[in-house]
């Protein structure tokens, strides 16, 4: 399996995980098994987000675009457009509320995956 291949196994895998969690936050199932957790929901935007940010920032094999003379990463761009839309729907859920600190946790989360991947690049680099 080459290596574009398999980080598309990982995201589809992933994203099966993170619908299945979606679909239980708008349900009402995850607060009632986890709300004991102190800031779970902050967390969990910033880690999921991240980690779907990663991940499919890899499956698209680290794609950029340009914007004027600007080289922007298209996997953060993109779910940070999605977690935004998706934080905006739940102004119609009578179950989810919309949370301006979910919204900034799914931005900081989505941001500081894509600069951990560049950071693990660099030192990869330096060391070569």
């Amino acid at each position: 399996m080459n290596r574009i291949r398999f980080w598309h196994s990982v995201l589809i895998a992933y994203l099966i995980i993170l619908i299945t969690i979606i679909v239980g936050a708008y349900t009402g199932i995850i607060p009632t098994e986890i709300g004991y957790i102190p800031y779970y929901d902050t967390i969990g935007h910033l880690v999921l987000l991240g980690i779907l940010s990663y991940l499919l920032h890899r499956a698209l094999n680290r794609k950029h675009f340009r914007l004027g003379g600007l080289r922007i990463p298209l996997a953060p761009v993109l779910v940070t457009m999605l977690a935004l839309a998706e934080e905006t729907i739940q102004l119609a859920s009578p179950i989810r509320a919309f949370s301006l600190s979910d919204a900034l946790a799914n931005i900081v989360g989505i941001w500081l995956f894509y600069f951990l991947d560049r950071w693990i690049i660099f030192v990869q680099r330096t060391k070569h």
